[in-house]
């Protein structure tokens, strides 16, 4: 972690050493404002200094949802952070941000250890070399996918955009590749923080995002996926019931998939097979409710118990026919268990229509 002054300009951004306890004493200069990159020669001497202890304590006590950590080596530096966090670590999520080739090298244990990955392609680019950079990314979000994780991913997105109103090619084509790859969410940097365009270019992340999904989803490639990723694990009846919600809304027709979920689980399978339809995530635990908004196509909905879940059906549904999300006729898929608010028990599938 650790903080930079960066004092900008369009030529050139300079790198400032202030109270940072990785950085070289060397002073850095990068020539390019859209990388803002510390060379390989920076020096790791501290993870945590005095003021990031400050400023995750400050996160503690004004009930921070998410903590994105930077510079992340192993899970160890995400354990430091958790030992910070103390007695509350359970409810802030913690994004560990892959920015070096040690991250690169401990990314099982790092996913594990996290509650999700920021992949920042930008400084990655000066510790491996460019042409296997995208086969390191294409991995990394394969793991994160196998442990249920989020990944999201920054840097170099929409660079002509910085001083252009026009994406190229390639960058169109890039966000496209993301989509059907599955990420949950893209960052953008340079693109916003010193773009003479910057709303354009996330109207145009927007525009391109919906477009590569719409495709996606006309030629049914979830169907692919869905059996390939849920019979990749072992199978269960957990995976079956997700995998036949999946079907069932899209033959359908639905509105919504409604999962019951204790530990998150459930929902995180649906959205990575990246059904049509919106996935309502119903729990009654507030930290996977605040780590399922981060996941692609997921809403969270708090509530205080999961007990009594026909009752709870039925409240949920008048709540979005009165928000106008629902309309009579409409079709909601719902998975859920018969033993309720316990872990691993979705065992069954229901299909309710709107009244």
């Amino acid at each position: 972690m650790g903080v930079l002054k960066i004092e900008k300009s369009c030529e050139s951004i300079k790198y400032l050493k202030e109270n940072c306890g990785y950085l070289s004493d060397e002073f850095q200069e990068v020539e390019s404002h859209s990388k803002k990159l510390i060379n390989q020669q920076c020096q790791i001497i501290e993870f945590i200094t005095p003021k990031d202890i400050n400023d995750i304590s400050w996160c503690v006590d004004n009930n921070i949802d998410c903590i994105c950590i930077s510079n992340v080596q192993s899970s160890k530096n995400l354990k430091a952070v958790k030992n910070i966090i103390g007695k509350n670590k359970n409810s802030i999520s913690l994004i560990a941000r892959i920015q070096s080739k040690e991250a690169v090298e401990n990314i099982e244990e790092i996913i594990k250890e996290s509650d999700g990955i920021q992949i920042a392609r930008g400084y990655l680019t000066i510790h491996m070399p460019v042409e296997k950079l995208f086969v390191q990314q294409r991995e990394m979000i394969k793991k994160c996918h196998e442990y249920m994780k989020p990944v999201l991913i920054s840097c170099n997105i929409l660079n002509s955009m910085v001083s252009s109103l026009l994406p190229s090619m390639s960058e169109i084509g890039e966000i496209s590749n993301l989509v059907n790859e599955y990420v949950d969410g893209i960052i953008l940097s340079s693109e916003t923080s010193c773009s003479t365009n910057p709303v354009e270019a996330i109207k145009t992340l927007e525009k391109v995002c919906i477009e590569a999904e719409n495709i996606r989803i006309l030629d049914s490639i979830y169907k692919l996926n869905s059996s390939q990723q849920l019979r990749s694990a072992k199978t269960t009846i957990q995976s079956c019931i997700i995998e036949c919600a999946i079907q069932t809304a899209f033959n359908i027709n639905a509105k919504f998939i409604f999962a019951f979920t204790t530990r998150g689980y459930t929902a995180l399978k649906i959205s990575k097979m990246r059904p049509y339809c919106p996935i309502l995530a119903i729990t009654s635990d507030k930290r996977v409710a605040r780590i399922l908004t981060c996941v692609c196509g997921i809403q969270s909905l708090l509530i205080e118990s999961l007990i009594g879940t026909e009752f709870i059906m039925k409240q949920i549904i008048n709540i979005q026919k009165n928000e106008g999300k629902l309309f009579p006729g409409d079709f909601v898929v719902i998975t859920y268990g018969d033993i309720e608010d316990k872990a691993n028990q979705t065992n069954n599938i229901k299909v309710i229509i709107v009244e």
